[in-house]
């Protein structure tokens, strides 16, 4: 299959042309950790590009994700993915099949660059310059592996590590003007130390608020929020099928907000692909089975 030129929406002068997914694409990527989802998704965008490679890692969580749902809408027949959910209306458990092809009216460009400059925010009554961009696939990846790394819910930490996990959110969407470090996460480990050193009034809720205003003014790609690193997206409005005339229609939507998970929208070899046409049931089905 043709797939067309994909232009990142944090910047629509820069196109990227993706080959088709081939058996080989599915080999390579069968059998991944579940829990590496934004690494899958940076090793994919980049194995898929013809020609000279632009590094997926540098490009906005927005455009990655995109570009998954890109590649995956041009280059299968079926893009029927089916979604269930719990009615806050009605209290029962629905079932969607939504076509993802329909989320292509959804998608918002900008006329990048995907960054703001010049923004002046002082540490300790110090002035410091601040770039302020979306976060991008460096920063997913580090935020997928905090938060592999939380403690289960009900132990005392969760708490802590998830405003920690929050508090990262912040460091990844911000940068100096003068950084001299060269390595990506040593920047973002000093930017963390010096954050935390600002006064929480004057100095970090200010920072906070210019980033979330940063957001808003760089909304693009699909309709996708992060939440504890993780993100999900908006597929649609779902009117509850049980709720009769009960309450107004417009009483009675739900507006479904879903993972996002890359591992759906990259191409591979599920568990159970060709396991009826394999002659090695020992090996294919499990042991307990060689027998049978």
């Amino acid at each position: 299959m043709h797939i067309p030129e994909f232009l990142l929406p944090s910047d629509i002068n820069r196109s990227i042309r993706f080959n088709a997914p081939t058996v080989a694409e599915a080999l390579s990527f069968s059998g991944r950790d579940p829990d590496t989802n934004e690494q899958a998704t940076t090793e994919y965008l980049d194995a898929l590009q013809a020609g000279k490679v632009d590094p997926s890692r540098n490009w906005t969580a927005q455009d990655r994700a995109t570009a998954l749902w890109w590649i995956f809408t041009h280059s299968n027949i079926d893009t029927t993915m089916t979604y269930s959910y719990e009615c806050d209306h009605c209290g029962g458990e629905h079932m969607l099949d939504f076509d993802m092809r329909n989320l292509g009216a959804e998608i918002r460009v900008i006329d990048g660059p995907a960054f703001i400059d010049g923004v002046e925010i002082s540490v300790q009554g110090k002035p410091f310059v601040w770039r302020l961009h979306p976060l991008t696939g460096h920063g997913m990846e580090l935020l997928e592996g905090l938060r592999q790394a939380l403690p289960d819910p009900d132990e005392s930490g969760y708490n802590r590590a998830v405003v920690d996990l929050r508090y990262w959110e912040i460091v990844f969407q911000c940068e100096l003007n003068d950084e001299i470090e060269t390595d990506y996460t040593e920047r973002a480990n000093s930017r963390y130390a010096l954050i935390k050193t600002m006064e929480l009034d004057s100095e970090f809720k200010v920072l906070a608020a210019s980033i979330r205003q940063m957001r808003e003014h760089l909304t693009h790609g699909l309709p996708i929020t992060t939440h504890k690193g993780q993100s999900r997206i908006l597929i649609t409005f779902h009117p509850c099928p049980e709720s009769g005339s009960k309450e107004p229609a417009e009483a009675r939507i739900t507006p479904l907000l879903v993972p996002f998970r890359p591992r759906e929208y990259i191409t591979d070899f599920g568990s159970g692909w060709l396991a009826d046409f394999s002659e090695q049931p020992g090996f294919v089905w499990g042991s307990e089975l060689a027998g049978d």
